[in-house]
């Protein structure tokens, strides 16, 4: 009869066992040439994955990155009309003013020009709902004048100086004071920011139920500077018209040095003392990877993470972060007349805010014809709070209700889809008890922890020009540290 002693031993063998690496992915087994060595593995190919692979290699350090679509990009996606060579932006509109966005692009050779907020001329307002058209004449009553709007965002700018730490992330006072907890309904009665919602929920979209989202979630999008380019109307987009252009010379570029793996999905990986061992699994088979660090770019969700070898406390804050649901697509056959955009109005909601989740808008596009639409739903723990088929089935029926309630605006047509795009999970956020109890202070605590680095929406916000700030100014001097 075995020993109570020798059960133990082959019970602890057989777990060991258990838990050990598949034999594909164990590197004792791999030749060495097989072996591809570089400095930093950059997982997700979007704004802020690309941002920090182009300033890694422009430093000479060697870099891979590796994404799971067929394209670099994230949520900047570019739609061409063969027929008239023209495109239209279902995703990333506008970029800021600013130093950092003015380098990347000059970078890459690409021009930028002067664009209003959201690109959108004198939109006309619709109750989704039902389809009926907001008489014009109540809305510009309710309209506050620019000098309301501008004191109002004097008020914000004023607040907000009180933390400029916050301008460049989520670095909040400790304790975080209940002002910053609040809904921003809360703030706005507070300060007397009525004038500044109207622009501010369209700055802010996607971010979920704008009057009742917390205030650090708000500011962390409607921060210190994009409040000035607000206010100095200062935006800017490609001057092409195709904001995916610094994407396919990105790819070009990547794709030379042999630093790019489309199509592919990291589906194990080893945290050592001084490395990390990544297998890559892509299009060409397995591809086996020894970084010195690895920067995560890519939404913080555990059940998308489980090949990263998550430690214990980045599973309990990421376990804790909430999302929005977001959708875009291009439509065309909409019965819409010619460069006809409307907004979505709920003329009984405070300040005619429509409830979550409905689409936001519909805009005309410089492809005649086609219109874009952006859907959202609230922040909730669900990673997609939708279908693809569920939303389509809510745009249609929106176009349907504005075709049957306005006839002398609209055709009755059949819309098509010519793109779409589910975004989620998006604009990553935290409940106020877990913004109290320090989730961000502890979620900027993991960088470096087992040579991994994070950046990304989750940690700064939904908006490349932020996200590259923080990459330049926070994340990649931590990093360079460490090589």
């Amino acid at each position: 009869m075995p020993s109570k002693l020798s059960a133990v031993v082959l019970l602890a063998s057989l777990v060991s066992s258990a838990l050990s690496a598949p034999s594909q992915y164990d590197f004792s087994k791999i030749e060495s040439n097989k072996i591809i060595k570089k400095d930093v593995l950059i997982v997700g190919g979007g704004s802020s994955g690309i941002h920090a692979a182009i300033s890694l290699k422009d430093r000479k350090y060697s870099i891979m990155v590796v994404e799971s679509k067929n394209r670099l990009g994230g949520h900047t996606e570019t739609v061409e009309d063969e027929a008239s060579g023209r495109k239209a932006e279902a995703g990333v509109l506008i970029f800021h003013n600013q130093p950092e966005v003015l380098r990347y692009f000059a970078r890459f050779n690409i021009p930028l020009a002067n664009q209003s907020v959201g690109g959108i001329a004198n939109p006309l307002p619709f109750d989704y709902r039902t389809g009926q058209a907001i008489p014009v004449e109540a809305v510009k009553a309710g309209t506050p004048s620019p000098q309301a709007v501008g004191l109002a965002y004097q008020k914000l700018a004023g607040f907000l100086a009180q933390w400029p730490q916050m301008d460049q992330g989520l670095f909040l006072p400790d304790p975080v004071p209940d002002v910053l907890l609040q809904p921003m309904s809360g703030l706005i009665k507070q300060l007397g920011l009525e004038a500044l919602v109207p622009s501010a929920y369209g700055l802010s979209q996607n971010i979920g139920d704008f009057l009742n989202t917390p205030v650090v979630e708000v500011v962390r999008v409607l921060s210190l500077s994009i409040i000035k380019q607000a206010v100095q109307q200062s935006f800017l987009t490609t001057a092409k018209g195709d904001n995916s252009e610094l994407y396919l010379k990105a790819t070009a570029e990547l794709h030379d040095a042999k630093s790019l793996l489309l199509s592919s999905k990291v589906v194990y990986t080893k945290r050592q003392q001084n490395s990390v061992q990544v297998v890559v699994e892509t299009p060409e088979g397995l591809k086996y990877i020894c970084a010195k660090k690895v920067l995560m770019t890519v939404p913080p969700r555990p059940e998308a993470l489980q090949a990263f070898d998550l430690r214990q406390n980045e599973k309990e804050v990421f376990n804790k972060l909430l999302a929005t649901g977001y959708f875009t697509a291009l439509l065309n056959n909409t019965g819409f007349p010619l460069g006809f955009s409307t907004t979505n109005v709920s003329p009984e909601k405070p300040f005619g805010l429509p409830e979550l989740p409905t689409g936001y808008v519909f805009r005309a596009t410089p492809i005649p014809g086609v219109l874009g639409v952006y859907y959202a739903s609230g922040a909730s723990r669900s990673a997609y709070a939708f279908s693809d088929d569920q939303v389509k089935g809510e745009i249609i029926s929106i176009i349907k209700k504005l075709q049957a309630a306005n006839p002398k605006i609209f055709n009755q047509t059949e819309p098509n889809f010519v793109y779409s795009s589910n975004h989620s999970p998006y604009a990553i956020q935290a409940r106020p008890e877990d913004i109290k109890a320090g989730i961000y202070k502890k979620m900027y605590a993991l960088q470096g922890q087992g040579n991994f680095f994070w950046t990304g929406g989750a940690f700064r916000a939904q908006d490349s020009s932020a996200l590259w700030d923080f990459n330049k100014n926070i994340v990649l001097p931590a990093l360079m540290k460490t090589l």
